[in-house]
């Protein structure tokens, strides 16, 4: 409570504005036009920067450098020199890349020395931490152990904010071109290097070998995953490994090592969502605004803890409770007229559940009794159990815990989705799309040669293809020609013939008249999956069709009795590679229970149409 005091009464006197969410780091600092940074504004806002600049080299987090200061801010401002530098929060990254891009419109001496010491502040933090950083610098307490803000930080992207700045110095990028000599660069590039070898270090092992995910703090001796705050437990992170994965791919020509460490992530993202579930916000009985998780089929979600199992789980665990024995934490309260003793560390043995292995832990931030580092594993309500004491403690979260931090998140989507472009980029899955253009017509029997794919339009002989015209289906997709003015059949017509070289997904835009019979033939015979299809006026008359085919087979497409309308593909391949395709046409990673729609959406039951049920199509007709 005194330090809080404190805390408030410095800010009341600095009128300084401490934020969650910072304006000076979220837009005023590197959100300017590049004029801006020239400017008399600049000037002033570089000299509260260099006056904020600790003597360790870094800056303090959550400080609104913009603002003006008074002379008596300026002088306490001083006084603080010797305080902790701090990489949390984008502390000390957003404030060299500020300077650095002053610098380049004024070059003052003294922006590019301070920029210097921030760089020489990271240099020096990571060879006592893993190779990783820490949130502070110099360490708190000293030892490694002493404090969770020592440990590896992957919270808030420290260690990707601090890799990002190293990989702009040494390759010269943008802002950062000239801003460091040739040992400056190479003493960056081995602290880069250093550190993508501590992330691929951390990633966390299951009992089987195989690699998945990492936690939001890694113990810089040991490496195991670590606790942070006291509702931050030790876990496999859905938030912050997404974050990390995202930084990996991009990095250009990756090693196998990783390129392994990203497949084996997204794996884990893969396999352990929360499938048909989603987050809504809600106003609950008591009248405050509130979050729950509901049914929503082809949505995902998930845990931003999540509990790690098997003999590494163990170790994780241990070690936790080892830590919170060598801290001591105790707490008082008054219950029922008593004062009562919980100990941080008898609450965290007590409520923790080994069976809830790869469950998300759902943590009370609560200061009740019994509430700190106590494992929950629900996020809805669920009712409290009364210990001993008489006090009621709780087994989910409650309104505030749900509203004020994200224990529940959709990470993982956008980095599935990313994924795809990464295999695309590396090599690792092959793709080429062909589109019509406007006004486009082709004779019958004109073939169409691609990367590892022809289509042919009809059959030599046949009437011409209408010219394609504009229907747009998506962005890529938005000319479509009507056929060559003949029903399609089994010997002729409007059909569309593709010849893959390798195995792969075929995602055909079509555009079908309902209650007409739609095939896809295999070599002359239909796929059990296209055999004579038809829909209703429940389902779109303009789709993307996929279709799994072989390497040197060749299939036909049509529609029979009616000129089934086509815009273009897309063919997907893999190069011999582990892994999935894409979120919407990922075959292998489908099971018997899950069920999707024809573009790619998981469906809670199957649906009237085609349903892609254990990796096949299957089509339900009522």
């Amino acid at each position: 409570m005194k330090n809080i005091f404190l805390i408030i009464t410095l800010c009341c006197l600095f009128n300084i504005t401490i934020k969650a969410d910072s304006y000076w780091k979220n837009k005023f600092a590197l959100g300017q036009t590049e004029e801006w940074y020239g400017s008399d504004e600049a000037v002033r806002t570089a000299e509260n920067v260099l006056l904020y600049q600790r003597n360790s080299g870094g800056w303090p987090k959550n400080i609104e450098m913009h603002e003006e200061l008074t002379p008596q801010q300026k002088e306490e401002i001083k006084a603080q020199k010797d305080d902790l530098s701090c990489f949390d929060n984008g502390a000390t990254i957003t404030e060299m890349r500020f300077l650095a891009k002053v610098y380049r419109r004024i070059p003052d001496s003294r922006y590019l020395e301070a920029f210097h010491r921030g760089l020489n502040c990271i240099i020096e933090a990571q060879s006592l931490c893993g190779s990783g950083w820490p949130q502070y610098w110099p360490r708190r307490g000293g030892d490694a152990g002493s404090s969770y803000s020592n440990f590896i930080t992957f919270n808030d992207n420290v260690m990707t904010n601090i890799l990002k700045m190293l990989r702009d110095v040494f390759s010269e990028n943008g802002d950062f071109a000239d801003i460091a000599d040739s040992d400056t660069r190479r003493k960056s590039q081995e602290c880069f290097d250093k550190g993508i070898q501590c992330i691929l270090d951390c990633q966390i092992r299951n009992d089987n070998g195989e690699l998945t995910v990492w936690c939001a703090q890694h113990d810089p001796v040991t490496l195991l995953p670590a606790v942070a705050r006291n509702y931050e437990m030790p876990s496999y992170s859905g938030g912050e490994s997404a974050n990390i994965l995202t930084f990996l791919m991009s990095i250009d020509n990756p090693s196998e090592a990783i390129k392994n460490a990203i497949r084996s992530g997204v794996a884990w993202y893969d396999n352990y969502a929360i499938e048909d579930k989603a987050i809504e916000d809600f106003v609950n009985e008591a009248g405050e605004n509130d979050r729950r998780i509901v049914d929503a089929p082809g949505e995902r979600l998930w845990g931003r803890f999540v509990q790690i199992g098997g003999e590494i789980g163990k170790r994780t665990y241990e070690a936790l409770f080892d830590y919170l024995e060598k801290h001591g934490s105790t707490r008082w309260y008054e219950i029922n007229g008593k004062t009562v003793e919980y100990r941080d560390v008898d609450n965290a043995r007590n409520s923790y559940d080994p069976s809830m292995a790869d469950k998300p832990i759902c943590c009370p931030k609560s200061q009740d009794a019994g509430c700190s580092y106590r494992f929950a594993y629900s996020f809805n309500d669920t009712p409290p159990v009364e210990d001993a004491n008489g006090a009621m403690l709780p087994t989910s979260l409650c309104t505030y815990d749900r509203t004020s931090y994200s224990f529940m998140g959709t990470w993982g989507k956008n980095l599935i989705d990313a994924y795809k472009n990464w295999q695309i980029k590396t090599g690792e899955i092959n793709s080429v799309t062909y589109a019509l253009k406007k006004d486009d017509t082709f004779p019958s029997g004109t073939t169409i040669e691609l990367n590892n794919i022809s289509l042919t339009f009809g059959e030599t002989g046949g009437p011409d293809f209408q010219a394609a015209i504009e229907d747009p289906y998506n962005d890529i997709f938005k000319y479509m020609t009507y056929g060559n003015n003949v029903n399609g059949n089994q010997t002729g017509g409007t059909f569309y013939t593709f010849k893959p070289e390798k195995d792969g997904i075929i995602n055909v835009c079509v555009r079908h008249n309902l209650k007409k019979s739609l095939y896809v033939e295999e070599n002359g015979a239909a796929l059990p999956e296209y055999n004579g299809i038809t829909f209703d006026e429940s389902h779109p008359s303009n789709y993307i069709m996929p279709i799994n085919v072989k390497a040197g087979a060749s299939y036909k497409l049509y529609c029979r009795g009616s000129k089934l309308g086509f815009y273009g593909f897309t063919f997907e391949w893999k190069n011999n590679v582990n892994g999935i395709y894409s979120t919407t046409t990922d075959i292998k990673k489908q099971n018997n229970s899950h069920i999707y729609n024809i573009n790619g959406q998981r469906l809670s039951s199957p649906t009237k149409g085609i349903n892609i049920i254990g990796g096949k199509k299957v089509v339900r007709r009522r």
